[in-house]
Order: structure tokens, then sequence, then C-alpha cells
């Protein structure tokens, strides 16, 4: 078609090339819509694992503020155990949100290498514990720290 003495030229995408480009874009979405679970699994367990290292540090800063004298009469005595929302938030045995369980142990015979045993070390072992190592009987995480008789 000639108009004033040019050509009027329509240019378009054929059906082949636009099924192309839909075959193309369908494959990079289905290849990143697999990629999604794994993501997700990996940001679970990053979260999971934030929230189990607020806990340990929670417990034993509740530990470092209680007197030396008065650890073994306090609420981290001997063997006690702590129960914590997914959130990391202290919680009772009895509520449905409870999800980790942490079992705090403190012991007076600690000894580091090369010495003997002093009355001025305590370890503090912790055991943390998800609904899922329990119900599966899997260990859980476990952490020591040594508190030190600093005079205050």
């Amino acid at each position: 078609m000639i108009y004033n003495g040019q050509k009027n030229i329509q240019t378009a995408f054929t059906l082949v090339e636009v099924t192309l480009a839909l075959l193309i874009m369908s494959f990079a979405i289905i290849t990143l819509m697999g990629l999604l679970p794994t993501g997700l699994d990996t940001f679970r367990e990053a979260q999971e694992t934030t929230i189990q290292a607020e806990t340990f540090q929670n417990i034993f800063n509740e530990v470092q503020q209680t007197p030396f004298s008065q650890l073994s009469d306090s609420k981290v005595g001997s063997k006690q155990t702590w129960y914590f929302d997914e959130s990391g938030r202290s919680t009772a045995k009895q509520d449905s949100n409870r999800f980790y369980t942490a079992t705090v142990n403190l012991s007076d015979a600690t000894t580091l290498p090369g010495s003997t045993a002093s009355s001025h070390l305590k370890t503090l072992t912790i055991t943390l514990l998800t609904q899922r190592d329990e119900a599966s009987g899997q260990p859980g995480e476990k952490i020591s720290f040594i508190i030190a008789d600093n005079g205050f």
C-alpha cells in the first residue's frame, strides 16, 4: 500500500515468536517456584537458630544477674525447666503456644583444664528442645557456660 509516496509497513510479532517468549517465561517462573520451598526452609532454620541463641543468652543473662552465693537457691538452682513460645518469650508449661523447653542445670563441680576444682566456678548447662525434638526423641541444642565468682 502506497500512501503519499511512502509505503505503510506494519510490524508485529508472529505467533511463533510469542509462543517461544511464553515458553521461556514459563520455564523461568517454574524454576523460580521450585526454589521457593528451599528458600523458605532456609529462612525457617535461620529464624529458629536466632531464637535459640537469644533464648540461651536470656537465660545466661538472668544467671549473671543473680549473686554467685545465691545461684543454687535461685530459679536457676540445680535443675530447672523453663518454657518458651515460638518467638522466644517465656511461657507456662501448660500454655498451648509452648514451643521450646529449656532444661537448666547448674553444677558446682567445675574444673578447668590443668587445674583442680574451684569453689569460685560453676558450670551452667542449658539444653533447648523444640516440640519436634521432643516428639522425635532428638537431643536438642546444648550449650555450657562457666560462671565465675566475681565478688558481686
